[in-house]
């Protein structure tokens, strides 16, 4: 059925898709790919509830592998849902540690949530591992500047 869900939002018919994802939910409702192809859908088609039900559903399962989890919670950013994309990159990254993008995503959701000392710290930690990661070097100018900004 995921396959077919898929093949379906291949050709643009996520209408067909979402409602096969949502039966085969119902069916299966502790399956990854399933949860995640709902999701997706969901957020193409502009179905807010939807897909943050997807997510919450997705937060009470057990997603081993990086990819999917940094998908899920790359879809959370989409939804602003910051403190749930945390936790899927958070996860991500037990599972990929040396992946800076990671360390810089969990950052931008920290500024993104106000805490600006955590997203500096993500993002200082991800210019150690790789000092030419520009994004979070460009980022992490921004909030200097802002934080400049804001005592003067």
């Amino acid at each position: 059925m995921n396959s077919y869900a898929h093949a379906l939002m291949g050709v643009g018919e996520y209408d067909k898709a979402i409602d096969l994802l949502r039966r085969a939910s119902e069916l299966a409702p502790t399956h990854v790919g399933v949860q995640v192809g709902l999701l997706r859908a969901s957020i193409v088609v502009g179905r807010v509830p939807e897909a943050s039900a997807a997510v919450e559903r997705l937060r009470g399962l057990e997603i081993a592998d990086a990819e999917t989890l940094c998908e899920v919670g790359d879809a959370c950013v989409r939804l602003k849902l910051y403190a749930q994309a945390i936790e899927f990159y958070e996860k991500a990254l037990l599972l990929a540690p040396q992946q800076v993008r990671i360390l810089g995503n969990i950052a931008t959701c920290y500024a993104q949530l106000g805490h600006i000392q955590a997203a500096r710290l993500g993002y200082q930690a991800a210019l150690a591992l790789d000092p030419t990661y520009e994004v979070a070097r460009r980022n992490l100018a921004v909030l200097e500047r802002a934080g400049a900004a804001m005592t003067t």
